[in-house]
């Protein structure tokens, strides 16, 4: 069985890669969107009434409502440039720094989906596709520690939204 800190690393890698393919200017669109998604995490949960009452479910099925979330915002940050003509035409990727910046942030994007994959799973207690949980002492058990929803305070998460959202209104007006 593949320890899960290996499965997370071997993740950043594959999205690094991919953000290095694709550029850096789509690979941000991703990183928005797995924002958004985390954000909406947050809000609904937290301060929209009805769905608060709807997401109060166990640990398992959160998992599936919030991995799916995570998923469907990520799938929809990777397909934005093809649905929309004007971002798919900005910016070149044939300098090494484009090419670089892209690597740094598709792995960013890599961490924060994975990562918040394993920490959902933390959350449901690991019951989830036969996936057992990390050994106490393991590399894996130490890197729990610094999954994206371990150290992404309320605040934090909802300051990097608004930032977001600033960043994209400047870029495309």
């Amino acid at each position: 069985m593949v320890p899960l800190d290996t499965v997370l690393l071997g993740f950043i890698i594959v999205f690094g890669l991919m953000g290095a393919l694709r550029g850096w200017h789509k690979e941000i669109l991703v990183l928005f969107s797995v924002v958004v998604a985390l954000s909406m995490r947050l809000i609904f949960s937290r301060y929209v009434p009805f769905v608060r009452e709807f997401l109060d479910r166990p640990p398992l099925e959160q998992f599936y409502i919030y991995t799916g979330l995570i998923i469907f915002m990520a799938v929809a940050g990777y397909a934005g440039p093809v649905v929309s003509a004007r971002l798919a035409g900005k910016g070149g990727r044939d300098k090494l720094q484009d090419v670089l910046l892209g690597f740094i942030i598709g792995a960013i994007n890599g961490y924060l989906i994975v990562g918040t994959i394993w920490y959902l799973l933390h959350q449901a207690g690991y019951g989830v596709w036969k996936i057992q949980a990390p050994l106490g002492g393991s590399s894996a058990a130490v890197v729990v520690q610094y999954l994206p929803l371990m150290w992404l305070s309320d605040p934090l998460l909802l300051t990097i939204f608004v930032l977001s959202a600033v960043f994209l209104v400047i870029v495309l007006v």
